[in-house]
């Protein structure tokens, strides 16, 4: 599914004005920076009160949750608020995961969304043009994946990945857990880049063993493996939400020298 926003002005019960944002696709570090634009020209125009749809989002990670964070702040200190509408399980269960579920007003229906903002009013912007997914690759024993380090590259990362994971028997949702928190990892590999420096490569390592599947994050060029400390909501969620979805975890100096980090799902036993 191509990654699409638009927006579109609505009566709230009392007549004032309210704007919900459809959201459909995979909101990631590539994508969720023209959400972040979007919510900002609202507020710009004056715009507090935002239902954001996400009935048809597939795939979070914590920049889309961030921009989220962001969105409600700014909204709540001019007044407002944002609220969540209609969520897939899975994003409900990574909302659970990083309990944010409590830091939002999160509801099944775009109706008891513009409830919650019936005191609110807003504005309304244009949509930008949605842009194409990247392919899976198959899977394979050890794989060694670089790819030039733009956030527009890391889906390749994840459905690589997903590729030999659903390949050697995992389950769906496991699958979803493993290429969410790879696409973690390489934002983790990213910022741990010297800042105002070109952006360097990611490079991750992927070996199939008999018990587990283990995917080392390979450290940038002329780092030594250094994890950035997670000092903003962004980096918090991110480190919450690789604990959470895989089975360990190492990070230096835990690790070999050049893994910036190591990931590790047990493998499905079979009969």
């Amino acid at each position: 599914m191509r990654f699409e926003v638009s927006g579109r002005e609505v009566r709230l019960a009392n007549g004032q004005r309210a704007v919900v944002v459809d959201v459909a696709g995979e909101l990631d570090v590539h994508t969720a920076p023209r959400l972040k634009e979007r919510l900002q020209r609202l507020e710009r125009g004056g715009t507090h009160a935002i239902l954001v749809n996400l009935a048809q989002v597939t795939f979070i990670d914590s920049i889309g949750l961030g921009v989220l964070i962001g969105g409600l702040n700014r909204a709540r200190a001019a007044g407002g608020s944002l609220v969540l509408a209609s969520p897939h399980p899975r994003i409900q269960r990574i909302l659970n995961l990083t309990r944010l579920s409590s830091a939002f007003a999160v509801v099944n229906s775009e109706a008891e969304g513009l409830d919650i903002l019936t005191n609110e009013c807003g504005e309304t912007a244009s949509a930008p043009d949605p842009e194409p997914e990247p392919t899976p690759a198959p899977h394979a024993d050890v794989v060694e994946l670089t790819i030039p380090g733009r956030p527009e590259n890391v889906g390749v990362a994840r459905l690589v990945i997903a590729g030999i994971a659903s390949g050697i028997g995992f389950s769906y949702d496991e699958v979803e857990d493993i290429k969410l928190a790879v696409g973690e990892a390489c934002t983790v590999a990213l910022n741990a880049a010297t800042p105002g420096g070109p952006p360097p490569p990611v490079a991750l390592r992927c070996q199939v063993e008999p018990t587990a599947l283990v995917i080392d994050a390979m450290a940038p060029p002329g780092v030594n493996g250094t994890l950035p400390d997670p000092v903003d909501d962004e980096s918090s969620i991110s480190r919450l939400l690789i604990e959470s979805l895989m089975d360990r975890v190492e990070v230096p100096p835990d690790t070999a020298p050049g893994i910036c980090m190591r990931m590790i799902k047990s493998r499905p036993r079979t009969s």
